[in-house]
């Protein structure tokens, strides 16, 4: 029992390492396209060399914010029906937050190997791409939320992003539901026309 149990950690441990690799050569790109679509949202991402672009949308079209990001100012532009404010705020940017969505993002080799104890990894395909599936309630990656019962992360193998993840939650009533987040991720397809912003004219401007 003891060498099956070492023999499948070191397995999980090579595949979580091969994953982080994968993901951090993709990091270093400087055109990047991301759709990300949960339950209540929308979330397109666009990053061309030093600039990013962010687009949230309620599902319900009740409001829209934009949000801009460049070496040393973040712009938030907010739509909600008539009301149009623009914030901005003179920062820094945060030269070491991810780009992409993986839930294998580099960690030490202690966090590895508890997230290769504490997974279950197998194989699946979604949607034409081949993936992992890992299968875990305590990933270092990973953010749970109250009542979680199950998360399931579906990484591309070639790539180590994810594709889709499925979190199955219990509520105080006992009620079970699946909160399915699907993610696009594209390289060398994002424009100047993507990265355009909104007209400035049309907002009220709040300096922070």
């Amino acid at each position: 029992m003891l060498v099956i149990f070492v023999v499948n950690t070191t397995r999980k441990f090579i595949i979580i390492k091969n994953l982080q690799k994968k993901v951090a050569e993709c990091e270093v790109k400087e055109n990047i396209y991301s759709k990300v679509i949960a339950e209540s949202a929308e979330i397109e991402k666009f990053i061309k060399n030093d600039v990013e672009k962010i687009v949230m949308k309620k599902k319900d079209n009740s409001v829209t914010i934009i949000q801009v990001t460049e070496q040393h100012e973040r712009r938030f532009y907010t739509i909600a029906g008539e009301q149009k404010i623009l914030r901005r705020f003179k920062e820094e940017k945060n030269s070491l937050s991810s780009k992409l969505v993986s839930f294998v993002n580099e960690t030490t080799w202690l966090e590895v190997l508890h997230d290769s104890i504490v997974s279950k990894i197998y194989t699946e395909k979604v949607e034409g791409q081949d993936c992992y599936v890992i299968d875990s309630m305590k990933n270092t990656n990973s953010v749970y939320a109250e009542g979680t019962v199950s998360l399931k992360m579906y990484l591309n193998k070639e790539t180590g992003l994810a594709v889709k993840a499925i979190e199955t939650v219990k509520d105080k009533n006992g009620l079970v539901r699946e909160n399915i987040t699907t993610y696009n991720q594209k390289f060398d397809i994002v424009t100047d026309e993507d990265m355009k912003e909104p007209n400035i004219e049309e907002f009220k401007i709040e300096e922070n």
